[in-house]
């Protein structure tokens, strides 16, 4: 209980962590919808301090963060439609992009802490959860399961109304259903580098030996498919790895820390240090 501050203040601040939760729920059903106008649209804080990152690296400002993740992404979601048309008929009238791609995480041991001010609060969260990927022309579907950690800010209108500035999305670890043992797998490449060439391609594979052109580590997970196309990393202005996956031989990783209490968002409480000034 933060007994410095007033009734109002207090009230405000249970309010906004409330406020939050139901954002992280909205975002994990639209994204699990695939659903990235709806979202972002009217839950982001589309500004210049606006920023979205993976462990491949980070976009800032609203511009360049909802051209990679609603109109990037949305385009291949489209063009694959019209390809499964002609095998699947029945699909006509559908909404194609859950047919696409449908990632369901469940949101757990959410902290949250609002600042002293109310006007910004942070929140992280475990993430545990199923990306079921592209209904392909191949008439294969692939899915994976994974465990991810978010790192968000927060900020809050003039109005009460609280939306999303930035997110950190840190994937852990991930793997295929159809692996048998994905855990032994992974320890025989992180000992013997040669392992990972051993096994001979699906016949189905691309000239990289990936199953239907998608690479055997998964798509980014909140990111667009990787035969997307376009200028996603060029246009990265933070480039990665900002977080690495789960290896078994590499130190723990601390990327997105729990928030702690504090007074106002600045570059010492924030998961996007600011550009050219130092606090929100």
């Amino acid at each position: 209980m933060k007994t410095h501050l007033s009734l109002h203040q207090r009230i405000h601040n249970a309010d906004g962590s409330q406020q939050i939760e139901n954002l992280k729920a909205i975002h994990a059903y639209t994204h699990a919808r695939n659903w990235p106008v709806e979202e972002w649209d009217n839950i982001w804080d589309l500004s210049d301090d606006c920023s979205w990152a993976h462990g491949f690296g980070r976009w800032r400002g609203g511009y360049k963060v909802y051209l990679n993740s609603v109109t990037e992404w949305d385009i291949p979601t489209f063009t694959n439609y019209m390809k499964l048309y002609k095998l699947y008929p029945d699909v006509m009238g559908m909404d194609p992009r859950p047919l696409n791609f449908s990632p369901v995480h469940n949101l757990s041991s959410d902290v949250i802490e609002v600042a002293d001010d109310g006007r910004s609060a942070r929140g992280a969260f475990l993430t545990p959860g199923n990306i079921y990927e592209y209904l392909k022309p191949q008439q294969r579907r692939r899915a994976i399961f994974m465990w991810e950690r978010y790192g968000a800010d927060f900020v809050c209108d003039e109005n009460g109304h609280w939306k999303y500035l930035h997110e950190h999305v840190c994937p852990d670890f991930q793997g295929n259903y159809d692996d048998v043992n994905w855990g032994l797998e992974a320890y025989q490449v992180a000992t013997d580098p040669s392992h990972r060439n051993s096994a001979a391609p699906p016949p189905d594979a691309d000239a990289a030996g990936h199953p239907d052109g998608v690479n055997a580590a998964g798509p980014a997970p909140e990111g667009p498919p990787p035969d997307a196309g376009g200028p996603r990393d060029m246009m990265l202005d933070d480039p990665g790895p900002l977080h690495r996956e789960y290896e078994f031989l590499m130190p723990i990783q601390n990327t997105c820390p729990w928030p702690e209490p504090y007074e106002t968002l600045d570059n010492d409480h924030t998961y996007t240090p600011f550009l050219g000034k130092d606090r929100l």
